[in-house]
């Protein structure tokens, strides 16, 4: 409310599409009472977060202690950057930019930390003067595929100076509780503009998850080693010793074994998320294409698929292109079912037609001839860079068994708070030490930039 630039940085659970949601609330309110309009834009850097975020606005909002026309009044509707900034198909140039601004009183972006720098620089390009710009992310995720560490940079050049003597002052009249400016730090550029969450309502000071990842970020590797070694007594911990393949097996039919039991196409669809294998790479032994092939054998060995064809009855997908016409999105997952998982009749329970079937973020269905779909993939297994932004209840990670320049704690940290119930982690010791404590290095230039700022 008192800076035209924030960000707000935390990590799952910490509150940001809650907070994000009041002060949109605040915003609307004091609008109302100037008699002026507010236009809102929510964004995202992917389809698939942009849908996620519409899932978390529409349930923040309905918990708001707020007048029916504010709540009503907050936009539930999410874009990807590019669809906003309008693409220019075969050019790297948008039809929003510096010298077309497109109108807007707050723009939101979610899961800032997957923004590359170019992408940054163009959406700032292209937002009006009066333009409120609030970033959401977790710092401690991993940045972006292309070049750039954005939203570690704005962290950094901001911490850990804390807030300004000033703007303290300014918000102990109603934040008694806010420390006081340490008067030997030097101050920063962005102090007053960065916050970051701290208290986490997902995990609490008993969760093993929790522990861990508090363990990865400070790169203690054998803390964090010792704690899945000796995991606390709320089983969210697991240690999987390369070769225990018996145990690995029956850990992946049991974490899908339940939606390919399913009955209707929307029960399939929301076990289907309570399970997943995360991989550093793609390719090799560790990698998704083997281990997607591997569960596919073992899930076809215990009964529960039966392979053969490109299509088969309860095929996991992933989207790897936008379609904006089919409205399906990279990241975007859905299962190949029989259509008569969602019919309501009798009748039509013996057609036996393959349909692609996805979840819209209303909680609905929506499907279509799997000929129709772009390019996609088998998704029981997924990169950790593909996972960031979805949640599930338990997660497998898988490691490869020699070093490698993608292993860092950010991966680690990314992969396991994708789980909301427990972590189980196949790897060697010593390349886990290793990647735990190896931080990313990522050098803009923006970071030295913002720091030479006064």
């Amino acid at each position: 409310m008192l800076r035209p630039f924030c960000v707000i940085s935390g990590g799952p659970g910490t509150g940001k599409t809650t907070t994000v949601v009041k002060l949109l609330a605040l915003l609307l309110e004091q609008a109302h009472t100037q008699n002026k309009p507010l236009s809102i834009a929510l964004l995202t850097p992917t389809g698939k977060a942009a849908v996620r975020l519409q899932e978390s606005i529409n349930a923040s909002r309905q918990q708001l202690a707020c007048h029916e026309h504010i709540r009503a009044a907050i936009p539930t509707e999410a874009a990807t950057i590019h669809r906003w900034l309008g693409t220019i198909p075969g050019s790297p140039h948008f039809r929003f930019n510096a010298d077309n601004p497109r109108p807007v009183d707050v723009v939101i972006v979610d899961e800032a930390s997957m923004v590359d720098l170019m992408l940054m620089t163009r959406l700032l390009q292209a937002l009006p003067s009066h333009t409120r710009l609030i970033l959401l992310g977790d710092k401690d995720q991993l940045a972006s595929v292309e070049t750039g560490a954005v939203l570690g940079d704005l962290y950094s050049a901001a911490q850990p100076s804390g807030f300004s003597p000033s703007f303290s002052s300014h918000l102990a009249d109603f934040l008694p509780q806010i420390p006081e400016p340490n008067p030997d730090t030097p101050a920063a550029s962005l102090q007053d503009s960065v916050l970051q969450l701290h208290k986490s309502y997902r995990f609490d000071s008993r969760s093993g998850i929790g522990q861990l990842a508090k363990r990865m970020n400070t790169g203690d590797s054998w803390g964090a080693f010792n704690l899945l070694k000796q995991p606390p007594p709320d089983n969210s911990l697991h240690w999987i010793e390369p070769g225990a393949e018996d145990s690995i097996r029956d850990q992946v039919i049991q974490g899908f074994q339940t939606y390919l039991e399913a009955n209707t196409a929307q029960t399939a669809l929301s076990t289907f998320n309570q399970f997943r294998v995360l991989c550093a790479h793609r390719e090799g032994e560790a990698g998704v294409r083997h281990w997607n092939q591997q569960i596919e054998s073992w899930l076809e060995q215990a009964g529960l698929l039966q392979t053969g064809t490109a299509w088969y009855i309860g095929r996991p997908v992933m989207i790897l292109r936008n379609d904006y016409q089919l409205k399906l999105f990279n990241g975007d997952i859905g299962l190949i079912l029989p259509e008569h998982l969602l019919a309501t009749d009798k009748t039509s329970k013996q057609q036996q037609r393959l349909v692609a079937c996805f979840p819209t973020p209303e909680g609905g269905l929506r499907y279509f001839s799997p000929l129709r779909l772009p390019a996609h993939e088998t998704a029981f297994a997924m990169t950790v860079h593909k996972s960031q932004g979805s949640e599930f209840n338990k997660i497998l990670l898988v490691l490869p068994a020699s070093p490698s320049p993608v292993l860092s704690r950010e991966l680690l940290y990314t992969a396991i708070t994708r789980a909301r119930q427990q972590v189980q982690i196949l790897s060697h010791a010593s390349l886990f030490r290793q990647a735990v404590s190896h931080r990313l290095q990522r050098t803009s230039g923006l970071g030295d930039a913002l720091l030479s700022l006064k």
